[in-house]
């Protein structure tokens, strides 16, 4: 159990784009997700479908953003 993969410990980016690109990911997953779901759910005028067709695009849009991040984590 275990082994050397276990102990592989994971490490920022280097290049400094790639880190302003991921510290902009957290932000936008911790703050504009949660603001924007929380607009089209409850501030919005929308109708049913419109905050149907709302919530799959801010669900898409968050996978989206956390791929990037975990790519970005995962260049060498």
């Amino acid at each position: 159990m275990g082994g050397a993969s276990a102990h592989r410990r994971l490490e920022l980016p280097r290049r400094r784009a790639d880190r302003w690109l991921l510290a902009l990911g957290a932000i936008a997953l911790v703050a504009a997700i949660p603001l924007a779901w929380i607009w089209v759910l409850y501030a919005s005028d929308f109708g049913r479908d419109l905050v149907t067709f709302s919530a799959v695009a801010l669900s898409a849009a968050a996978a989206a953003i956390g791929m990037a991040m975990l790519r970005a984590l995962d260049r060498r």
